[in-house]
């Protein structure tokens, strides 16, 4: 009896076995007794009628994949091609930096080497000259040897300059070298750049290594981190009539009402009795936490605020003078609040510089100020002195002895700056202790006051078209005690943000900043 081999069916196959999952023909149907058989048209028909519950697998699957696909490709703009781009400007920048360095350093060492040159060619002509001036004197006593016609008193005085003469040198005899005292490259340090440079490369980096919610898009390995994490003062305080006192986390941007101050549309007009004074200045205390202080134009009073005692959180006290206009002020953490300020009623022109005290509320005149828009306040940091600066210009008062003394600067670079115009703004960080200047050039550079060395620093393209005249003229430069600097601009919704260490700029969006002087940072 013939059988079916190898897949090679005697009959047409037009069964199906569910069991086995093969087809095959009524002559194999012996290999299949019980199992699960059926005729190949109706299980079709079967399988179609159940076909939908696949054919929306199929389409699930297929929309899936391209849903993948348009993710991966958001995924590359944004891991790769974002953050390559901004390895490239780094890349560009870092050397861009470099050769400004090296060639403000080439310049540098080109002065030593010519003032080296000038010193031992001075010495040269000045021995020269002493030569020349033997020479002439060991011809003219040759000149007297000579005999001739001489008289009495010229005999006698050729006896006695010749008669104790020391005795000749020896033929040939050598001069002294002279001790130049030449300038040269170490070749060591040389070597360390050399290497240096050869050894700066790229770092390669898993993409589960990049931070990609930093605002940034910098690489971890890369040194870089993002420029809203690390250390420093973390809170920003604002006012506005619309919301009261908002407290705000620079490092997630979350914001809340700071209790008792969401009230602040009848205060503190209620307890002054006039709308018309203006809030001059907040201070915080850092050694008080939840204390504030606010200081008015034109109205003798400080009042603390203590977010602790809700029930009744203001507390007005009166001052010892009143002030009619503030340009700055700044706590220095120990119960004092610094300065600079016009008097009411004071005629002077100059403007003053001041320290309240927050315990017996006195206010000691320290020193008188050359009179200008805006000023930038800073403790040093060891607090022993307080720098107030303006452009072209640094006043540093002693704390211990109370002494107040002048610091100018000198910008040595490519930089059409004036002292004392109204072009650039200026500020202080403590932390490295360096002046950091912004041009209505828009020019950006460091002037370190330890050294005293400028340095070109790099504005990127979504910052420079912040900076205008009326950014100069109007902006509040704010510092987180560490790397970051806040500049505000009044009637603006954003405001910039500088990190040192890093030297990276970014933009943040925010809520109308109103044109009063109600901003600071805090530790808490």
């Amino acid at each position: 009896m013939s059988v079916c081999v190898g897949g090679n069916h005697l009959k047409n196959v037009e069964l199906y076995c569910k069991s086995c999952k093969v087809a095959f023909c009524i002559k194999c149907m012996a290999n299949h007794k019980a199992h699960d058989t059926v005729d190949i048209e109706a299980h079709y028909e079967e399988f179609m009628m159940k076909s939908m519950k696949i054919k929306d697998g199929v389409k699930q699957e297929i929309s899936n994949r391209e849903k993948s696909k348009v993710e991966k490709e958001v995924q590359y703009q944004k891991d790769v091609v974002i953050a390559s781009e901004k390895q490239f400007e780094l890349l560009d920048k870092v050397f861009r930096d470099l050769h400004e360095q090296l060639h403000a350093k080439q310049a540098d060492l080109k002065r030593v080497w010519k003032s080296n040159l000038d010193e031992n060619t001075h010495l040269h002509t000045v021995e020269l000259s002493q030569v020349d001036q033997a020479l002439n004197q060991l011809n003219y006593k040759l000149s007297t040897l000579s005999g001739g016609n001489l008289g009495m008193d010229e005999k006698l005085r050729v006896i006695l300059e010749h008669s104790n003469a020391p005795p000749p040198p020896p033929p040939n005899t050598k001069p002294q070298p002279t001790n130049f005292k030449m300038v040269s490259l170490n070749d060591q340090k040389i070597q360390s750049v050399y290497t240096a440079i050869n050894q700066m490369n790229f770092d390669e980096t898993s993409v589960h290594d990049i931070n990609v919610n930093s605002m940034t898009a910098n690489f971890k390995k890369s040194g870089l981190s993002d420029t809203n994490s690390g250390g420093g003062y973390a809170y920003l305080y604002r006012h506005s009539k619309s919301k009261g006192l908002e407290k705000i986390n620079l490092r997630d941007g979350k914001s809340s009402l700071v209790n008792g101050f969401n009230a602040f549309f009848n205060f503190p007009y209620t307890l002054i009795g006039s709308d018309e004074v203006s809030v001059a200045h907040w201070q915080s205390s850092p050694n008080q936490d939840g204390i504030l202080y606010l200081i008015f134009n034109n109205w003798p009073h400080l009042i603390q605020f203590n977010k602790n005692t809700p029930k009744n959180p203001w507390v007005p006290k009166k001052l010892s003078i009143s002030y009619q206009k503030i340009y700055s002020s700044i706590s220095d953490g120990k119960g004092n609040i610094y300065m600079v300020a016009s008097p009411t009623g004071s005629t002077d022109p100059r403007l003053s510089l001041f320290k309240l005290s927050l315990q017996t509320l006195e206010c000691l005149f320290l020193s008188f100020i050359q009179t200008y828009d805006k000023y930038d306040m800073a403790f040093t940091s060891d607090q022993s002195n307080l720098l107030v600066t303006i452009p072209g210009l640094v006043y540093q008062f002693n704390i211990p002895s109370s002494t107040l003394t002048i610091v100018p600067y000198k910008l040595e670079l490519n930089v059409d700056l004036v002292i004392h115009d109204k072009n650039y703004h200026v500020s202080y960080s403590p932390f490295y202790n360096s002046l950091f200047i912004i041009t209505e050039k828009k020019q950006f550079l460091s002037y370190n006051m330890a050294v005293g060395e400028s340095c070109l620093l790099a504005l990127s393209s979504d910052v420079s078209t912040h900076v205008t005249e009326s950014f100069i003229k109007n902006v509040k430069a704010l510092h987180d005690n560490e790397h970051r600097i806040y500049y505000f601009e009044p009637s603006k919704q954003s405001y910039l943000c500088y990190d040192i260490h890093y030297q990276l700029w970014s933009v943040h969006t925010t809520d109308y900043i109103e044109p009063s002087n109600l901003y600071f940072i805090a530790p808490y």
